[in-house]
């Protein structure tokens, strides 16, 4: 027994061929349209065009992950320091909220 295949057929041509036969499954100007199209269309440029986007892709992906900046002014955005006027730096803990206080307000269930 030998497998026998079809002959290999793009969408737009299955489609095409489908509506042959079912008159109702395509409009003629949709069908025309998608002709144009078909024509317009590189697949060879489309696929290198998707190859150099994946490759921008990833290039900026793996320099993300690889180089990070570091926070320059770490010790401002934590409030641990903050200069006076005449130059001397405060020492100062970030306000937060003690184990036994809640910052949100209790409901009463009525």
């Amino acid at each position: 027994m030998t497998k026998r295949y079809d002959q290999a057929q793009t969408p737009h041509q299955r489609l095409v061929i489908h509506a042959a036969s079912a008159p109702h499954v395509l409009h003629e100007v949709d069908a025309r349209r998608l002709a144009t199209q078909l024509q317009a269309t590189n697949p060879a440029a489309a696929q290198r065009e998707v190859a150099r986007l994946c490759a921008t892709l990833l290039e900026r992906i793996r320099r993300k992950s690889v180089t990070r900046r570091a926070k320059t002014n770490r010790a401002y955005l934590s409030g641990a320091k903050t200069k006076r006027a005449d130059g001397s730096l405060i020492i100062s803990t970030p306000k937060r909220a003690k184990p036994d206080e809640s910052t949100t307000q209790t409901k009463r269930a009525s």
